[in-house]
């Protein structure tokens, strides 16, 4: 009888391996793609989505003129979010699994700070005198570690268990000098690893904990980094030069020692700005008709338009676990508002593909919330075992 229950388990076992190698063996396709308008701010005329979070919550900006406003949209409700006294612009560049979100608040005379709201509260992350008197926040992870600049060198800050200003960690390559190196972190994944740029060099690299990596020029004259995956995959832009013109496109580092041209949907320049963890890239690319098309791209079907709310151009700056898209379109008015493409792919992605950045999660697409993770092992441990309990002894 023990034998044949240890059979069953590996039966199981086998059929699950197996479903999973099946779920692989097939294409990744797009079956359909629904674009919604997020609107703007009561009385603004554009916005720009920033970032998307796992559970669908989005960031950004709402925009009236010059007046510029931070935004968070949950619920199917946009609501603008609180700034710093001594400022009356900002922008929310990014929002992590606990909604914590970082970006930057300025004004006219005050040059701009890093910021991280949370709890309904904004608090400055201050600058170094030794570095600058500005800072940008561009990134940050669920361990709350944000990347960003203070003045023109690279950090990474940390912002849990802290009080005030959160200490930082500068970026630094070492085959350049000393004093500021002009980088800049526009990305950081569940591991801390950021990619960001070189300006000096005109290189992109990837950094984690003190190791400092160029990532590979190739046939390319520069290039720059904006998002980065679990698995330390880069995606960007890189520059070619042929007959003496130059043309960017849309670039992805798989690995530190390749770099892969993503191409364009016809026109003469793309732009990479965000990966996810099934290696869907998402950006922007110049069409055959000179206009900016937001794109979605992976290896199985390439580079695909995204559409627009009506106009002629669109952006996508960031795409979540589950493959929704965030960015801004072009109404059929004109204005620029924020955007979200829900998009249906085939095979559904219901189980994540078997990497290192996905087994602690597994079977789950993304890692669940700490409440999440509360209820299942209430429902599939906790529970059966007061069942027993209560039919042996009843």
């Amino acid at each position: 009888m023990r034998q044949w229950v240890y059979s069953k388990r590996h039966f199981a076992l086998l059929v699950l391996v197996l479903g999973i190698v099946a779920f692989k063996s097939h294409a990744l396709e797009i079956e359909s793609i629904e674009i919604i308008d997020l609107g703007t701010l009561p009385g603004d005329q554009h916005s720009n989505a920033r970032d998307i979070n796992d559970e669908g919550v989005i960031v950004g900006e709402s925009i009236n003129g010059t007046d510029v406003k931070p935004f968070i949209y949950r619920r199917d409700t946009m609501r603008e979010l609180p700034i710093l006294t001594e400022s009356d612009t900002g922008r929310a560049y990014a929002i992590n699994n606990h909604g914590r979100v970082v970006g930057i608040v300025g004004k006219d005379g005050f040059a701009y700070r890093g910021v991280i709201w949370e709890a309904g509260r904004v608090r400055n992350l201050g600058v170094d005198p030794g570095f600058g008197d500005f800072s940008y926040a561009r990134d940050i992870n669920d361990d709350g570690l944000i990347a960003g600049n203070i003045g023109l060198n690279a950090v990474v800050w940390r912002s849990t268990g802290t009080s005030g200003f959160p200490p930082f960690t500068r970026i630094t390559d070492p085959g350049l000098s000393e004093g500021p190196q002009a980088l800049s972190a526009h990305g950081i994944n569940r591991l801390g690893q950021v990619a960001g740029t070189n300006h000096r060099t005109d290189t992109a690299f990837r950094w984690r904990a003190g190791t400092y990596e160029t990532l590979p020029i190739g046939p390319v004259v520069d290039e720059y980094a904006f998002g980065i995956n679990n698995a330390g995959k880069v995606v960007g832009i890189a520059t070619y030069v042929s007959d003496g013109s130059a043309t960017q496109r849309a670039a992805l580092w798989p690995r530190p020692d390749e770099l892969v041209d993503l191409a364009t949907l016809g026109g003469s320049s793309s732009i990479a700005y965000d990966i996810n963890g099934q290696d869907i890239v998402v950006g922007y690319s110049k069409t055959v008709a000179d206009t900016n098309m937001a794109f979605v791209w992976h290896e199985d079907f390439g580079m695909l338009p995204l559409g627009t709310l009506g106009g002629d151009n669109s952006q996508a700056f960031a795409i979540n676990a589950r493959g929704n898209i965030v960015g801004y379109s072009e109404t059929a008015e004109g204005e620029r508002h924020a955007t979200l493409w829900i998009v249906t792919y085939s095979p559904r992605l219901l189980i994540p593909w078997l990497s290192l950045e996905n087994l602690a999660c597994f079977p789950f697409i993304t890692c669940p919330s700490p409440y999440t993770w509360l209820a299942l092992i209430i429902v599939f441990a906790i529970a059966p075992l007061v069942i027993v309990a209560l039919v042996r002894y009843r």
